[in-house]
């Protein structure tokens, strides 16, 4: 998870872009593959994530992680708006609203 983070950051600094303009929304984390207790993969890769963020100096702008359900991005490019589809609720979730103006 965190090299992963590491990995993704350099490749967008190396094509020119201040890192320190970028918006990171988190979703995820769910314990969906063991939920037995002291498993708790999602939440080490949780901690793993964030602790790779605070270390490359951005910060978690929105974030819905956790629990014991999936879930489906969905992001509306003309809006800018990202949705999240929980599995068993019948809505999505608005996780972010664009906060540039045009």
């Amino acid at each position: 998870m965190d090299s992963g983070l590491r990995a993704l950051i350099e490749e967008i600094a190396n094509q020119g872009v201040a890192t320190n303009r970028l918006r990171l929304l988190v979703a995820g984390g769910a314990e969906i593959l063991d939920s037995r207790p002291g498993a708790s993969l999602g939440a080490r890769n949780q901690q793993s994530f964030l602790t790779a963020a605070s270390e490359l100096g951005l910060a978690v702008e929105a974030f819905q992680i956790g629990g014991h359900d999936n879930r489906s991005l969905q992001l509306h490019i003309t809006s800018g708006e990202v949705w999240i589809k929980i599995a068993g609720l019948q809505k999505s979730v608005l996780l972010c609203k664009n906060s540039t103006s045009t």
